[in-house]
């Protein structure tokens, strides 16, 4: 007989695995306290590499804006940054934190349980054997425990200052077998918070910033049965929701009835897998959705960065299709990157069944059947490719015939200016603010070096369209951490009047 511990193991990390081709492959505040413990000590007091990988074969891709690198395939992959690769051994829950550009191998848990973990560039976060969240700090090399209370936890997200996570805490008994809840932990305060505690499952949540989204089938007539390899998909509705870890608000975002699943965010943007319909986009900004990708059976994963969609779609590896004569159906299968601007698809790979793991730019893809992987590579850098303003920048220029722009002027000042009257338009990444002055507006933007050749438009019914122009790198001579339009106008405009429209870099950071 099972112990519970391995039932619930099954339910919600098997199972959720063997989902992704069945049932979204046919579909889709507590104090907390911090103990700190010593890593390394069982292995290296000094915390010098166990190992080392071999040699990393780093190749440019043709006509892709990215690099490979292949990695050792007798790890599992966990999760990935800029400069970071975190693996676990096959065969136990050791895990390594790997350095990508020297290949220099660290043990950093024993414990280090089973499911994706959170890589920024000074930190790992992962969930253990016995469920509690981990966070280990690479400068330190420290190891915290974020959580206190006994629980099982998956799905664990996160960034530099928050953690979240699926938790069952609240769910005990077989009657609650396939609920859970969402809890996230701030790492600046100490506090965890509650974002999503109701009956039934809350699940598979994402962050973007401090916005929360996930699906819930709180109000689901089926919400307590399990999904049957997706045959009651259609009985057993999903919704999205979203919460805002700043002003503690929550809000539905999709609530249509159907099974939606799997949501991803990025700043002004959510999508999830629907059912029989496909990948769709929601502009949280128009409230417009649209049907970005239509729906093939296998699709699971997708994930939003700047203006990418990508998304994978799975067979079982051991299981071939054929026709009505017997001949093998190829299968159209593999990790794909969907353009959201240019509408424009990219395969990263045909594999069957790949493992894909994704970190804003960083995507890990592993490739092997049943015992192992065959291969393991790394896709670092695949930023979005931006189409390029029509006008030469720097500009300000209006098309809207009831204002004039009476004078304009950019500037890269050394620390962003104090201003008053001040509306937020993406607070998440660039921190673009607009400012009312007394014969117009600025518009600040920060987090974004060697702007060179911004262009903004102000385009017929109070819109606001910036292109802050290509990043120049390390050698630009304008280094800086802000970028100013101060802009005069015919009249003045309400703040609250203006729309924006952001077109995302090449090379976000």
């Amino acid at each position: 007989m099972f112990s519970q511990k391995m039932q619930h193991f099954i339910n919600f990390l098997i199972w959720p695995m063997l989902f992704q081709l069945m049932m979204i492959g046919c579909a889709p505040a507590s104090e907390a306290d911090l103990a700190a413990t010593t890593p390394l000590a069982e292995t290296s007091a000094d915390n010098e590499p166990v190992g080392e990988m071999d040699a990393v074969d780093e190749t440019a891709v043709p006509q892709a804006n990215f690099t490979r690198i292949d990695l050792r395939n007798d790890l599992r992959p966990r999760g990935v940054s800029d400069e970071w690769y975190v693996a676990s051994d096959m065969a136990d829950s050791t895990l390594y934190l790997i350095e990508i550009e020297s290949g220099r191998r660290f043990v950093i848990s024993e414990h280090g349980g089973w499911g994706d973990v959170v890589v920024t560039q000074t930190t790992v976060a992962w969930i253990d054997d016995d469920g509690h969240v981990q966070q280990y700090n690479i400068v330190t090399r420290e190891t915290q425990q974020v959580t206190r209370q006994p629980a099982e936890r998956f799905n664990l997200v996160g960034s530099d200052q928050w953690l979240v996570w699926q938790d069952k805490r609240n769910e005990t008994g077989d009657e609650n077998t396939y609920a859970a809840d969402i809890y996230a932990f701030n790492l600046f305060s100490g506090e965890e918070i509650s974002v999503a505690v109701a009956a039934g499952v809350q699940q598979q949540p994402a962050l973007s910033g401090e916005i929360v989204v996930w699906a819930d089938n709180r109000n689901s007539p089926a919400r307590g049965e399990p999904l049957e390899g997706c045959g009651n998909c259609p009985d057993n509705p999903f919704d999205i929701y979203s919460y805002n870890l700043r002003t503690r608000e929550t809000a539905v975002l999709v609530a249509d009835g159907k099974h939606n699943a799997q949501p991803t965010i990025e700043r002004n943007q959510v999508a999830w897998i629907t059912f029989g319909e496909g990948i769709r986009v929601l502009d949280l900004r128009t409230g417009v959705v649209e049907t970005a990708v239509p729906y093939q059976q296998g699709m699971v994963q997708p994930y939003l960065f700047a203006n990418q969609l990508r998304y994978a779609i799975k067979q079982a590896c051991d299981v071939i299709v054929v026709d009505d004569s017997g001949q093998e159906i190829p299968a159209n299968t593999g990790a794909f990157l969907f353009d959201l601007a240019s509408r424009e698809t990219m395969q990263l790979t045909s594999y069957k069944e790949p493992l894909v793991l994704h970190n804003r730019a960083n995507v890990v893809i592993g490739e092997g059947c049943m015992t192992g992987f065959e291969t393991v590579y790394l896709l670092q850098g695949l930023h979005p490719q931006t189409a390029v303003s029509p006008v030469q920048g720097p500009a300000v220029v209006s098309h809207d015939p009831d204002l004039q722009v009476t004078e304009w002027d950019y500037s890269i000042p050394e620390f962003p200016p104090v201003l008053e009257n001040v509306r937020e338009l993406d607070e998440l990444h660039y921190e673009i603010r607009l400012a009312e002055t007394a014969v117009g507006f600025d518009l600040i933007w920060n987090n974004y070096p060697c702007s060179t050749e911004p262009v903004l438009f102000i385009q017929p019914g109070r819109q606001l369209e910036l292109w802050p122009g290509n990043i120049v790198g390390d050698s630009c001579e304008s280094m800086s951490v802000a970028h100013l339009f101060s802009v005069s106008l015919n009249e003045n405009v309400p703040l609250d009047d203006w729309q924006f429209i952001f077109h995302a870099p090449p090379g976000e950071q």
